[in-house]
């Protein structure tokens, strides 16, 4: 027994620099998410998860949302036990963190230099963890997909639960998880031949766990394919389908290990809607084809199709649909699968030995072969923990979004009784429908604004946002009919003139009608946006209009002075209305107000 536990405490003394690096993650996370404020996405699955019923989570929500259920029924545990929004969100995401952190550290074949660095880099630590949200879990899946993969054909069930698993984080997750899917095939065709496969495809475990995972697949697909009046479709925009699977294929691995790109340099929008200059791309791609190099070097000719059909197979749909910014992180999970079965192969550096004896290389040709790698690693974790670095003191000293804010005015001023209008989204003027054409359809569904500070209520803030439903608190991505939208209009109408005005409406005139009038309103609050991306952040105001004659009721005073200069730009003026008249569309004339302050590295 004194031996075992000498013995168990020499083990433990091995592995101190792994604790402490554990436990100098959870703190660090700790600190960092208590200023952290959840944005938009993170209040609404929450919402969806408080407010929803499980069969429109299961069955209506994915067609509007584009994800899985599964992220929502494990919000659901929380919110149906009345823990508090931030509280409840975080602890889900402190877990997830830690439990990844704890297979790099202390599993992965990872040296250790890169296990201790890597649960700290960017997209590990901030964007998909203090930011709160399935990708996540993608993260985890992916790190225990790469620890049970040499078992996938012997304990096949259990790899293709972890794919399961995959398919239930996100739709990316089910593209990553079908190429997984088809390299395995593909494995048992060469292993037993087309014939043989066919032959005994219900009686061999591995066939018969992969059928369960096309079945799941089929039934995921249905599930979430968007309905004709889903608000997010098909994403459209700028760029052919030819410079945006470039982009894909050959800058998304750079993205997220070691530059920002100029169309990639704010994390919400839509990559199929940016500019991408031809030149930049061209000099990017030659880097990607670099690291497409350095990587197909690492790799065995047998693993070498579990990186590239995945990547493939992901890379067409998110060049084709619907794809943002903050995505990108995405491919760094994927990779960090691929990378730990490339090192735990046998045979890896199989390609590359190849290509320098074709090539006639010398010993000092493949000296300078592996300088590069290291270089490239090296680069490749410094940059992103520089990121982190940056990332985590925007967010101690900016407000990433403005629930907790927003919510402890309201109710310091007892104002959450109040008859409150929420700002509709620019997108609500400008939408895919028939009935748009005629000039006077509004998409009344779009008020996505007190989403994040009815996160921290027990009540809808807003009388249009669902009818002010408290079971309805949450942004539905559907077009309502004209019919609807009309109908919706005129109960605004009905309500009579608002006692507040929450967040920037592009013209409340053609919601509200001539019931109120812009100098019965007094600007008494300012909340911020500011987004953060890697090493910079956009800024964006937005206001809180009460009326006069309710000032004094409530013990506000109506801003004045410098306080007002950073929301002059959101006034509707004659120009903007005419612009407007003119067919330019909304986003196109407040684009230059809404982004009017943006924090780049060094601010």
């Amino acid at each position: 027994m004194w031996v075992s536990c000498m013995m168990d405490l020499k083990r433990a003394r091995l592995h101190i620099p792994e604790l402490l690096a554990l436990c100098m993650l959870v703190v660090g996370y700790c600190v960092i998410s208590y200023f952290h404020e959840p944005w938009f996405d993170e209040a609404q699955a929450w919402q969806i998860a408080k407010c929803a019923s499980v069969r429109d989570i299961l069955f209506e929500i994915p067609h509007y949302e584009g994800h899985p259920p599964l992220w929502y029924l494990i919000l659901l545990i929380p919110t149906k036990l009345g823990v508090p929004f931030e509280v409840g969100l975080k602890s889900i995401g402190c877990l997830v963190v830690t439990a990844s952190a704890i297979l790099i550290l202390f599993i992965s074949p990872f040296p250790r230099p890169v296990r201790l660095l890597l649960p700290f880099t960017y997209f590990l630590f901030y964007q998909y963890g203090i930011i709160v949200r399935p990708y996540c879990l993608m993260l985890l899946t992916f790190l225990l997909l790469a620890w049970r993969y040499p078992k996938r054909h012997t304990h096949p069930w259990s790899f293709v639960f972890l794919l399961m698993l995959l398919c239930l984080t996100s739709v990316y997750g089910m593209l990553f998880a079908a190429g997984i899917a088809l390299c395995m095939s593909w494995e048992l065709a060469q292993e037993k031949g087309f014939g043989g496969l066919a032959k005994n495809i219900f009686r061999d475990a591995c066939t018969r766990a992969l059928l369960a995972l096309l079945v799941l697949a089929v039934l995921l697909v249905l599930e979430v394919f968007p309905r004709p009046d889903t608000m997010v479709m098909s994403a459209g925009g700028k760029n052919p389908f030819i410079v945006s699977l470039s982009c894909a294929l050959f800058t998304f691995f750079g993205e997220c290990t070691l530059y920002t790109s100029s169309w990639f340099s704010k994390d919400r929008v839509l990559s199929q809607k940016v500019s991408v200059p031809w030149h930049e791309l061209a000099v990017l791609s030659l880097l990607g084809l670099l690291i497409w190099t350095l990587l197909i070097s690492l790799s065995s000719k047998k693993n070498l199709k579990y990186l590239v059909l995945p990547y493939v197979l992901f890379s067409l749909v998110a060049a084709s649909l619907y794809f943002s910014v903050h995505h990108v992180g995405i491919v760094l999970l994927f990779l960090l699968f691929w990378l730990w079965i490339a090192i735990e192969d046998e045979q890896r550096f199989e390609i590359g030995r190849a290509m320098l004896k074709r090539m006639g290389a010398t010993e000092r040709d493949a000296y300078l072969a592996k300088a590069v790698a290291y270089v490239a690693v090296a680069c490749g974790l410094v940059i992103p923990l520089y990121w982190t670095v940056r990332a985590s003191l925007n967010d101690l000293r900016l407000d990433y979004s403005y629930g907790r804010s927003t919510s402890q005015f309201f109710n310091e001023h007892g104002l959450t009784d109040s008859k409150i209008f929420g700002g509709l989204d620019a997108r609500a003027f400008k939408c895919n429908t028939p009935e748009a054409q005629n000039g006077d359809y509004v998409n009344t569904n779009d008020v996505g604004t007190p989403v994040v500070t009815c996160a921290y209520l027990s009540k809808n803030l807003c009388y249009n946002l669902n009818g002010g439903n408290d079971a309805e608190a949450y942004l539905h991505f559907r077009y309502p009919t004209y019919e609807e939208s009309q109908q919706a209009i005129k109960s605004w109408r009905e309500m009579g003139q608002p006692d507040v005005m929450f967040g920037y409406a592009s013209d409340n005139s053609k919601t509200l009608g001539n019931i109120y009038s812009e100098d019965d309103y007094a600007l008494v609050y300012v909340f911020e946006l500011n987004s953060i991306w890697k090493d910079s952040y956009h800024h964006a105001d937005f206001p809180i209009f009460v009326r006069r004659d309710l000032l004094d009721t409530h013990g506000l005073q109506e801003l004045g002075g410098e306080e007002t200069l950073g929301f002059k730009g959101f006034k509707i003026t004659d120009e903007m209305r005419a612009q407007y008249e003119a067919g330019v569309p909304i986003e196109d004339i407040i684009a230059q107000y809404i982004d009017k302050e943006s924090g780049e590295p060094g601010t």
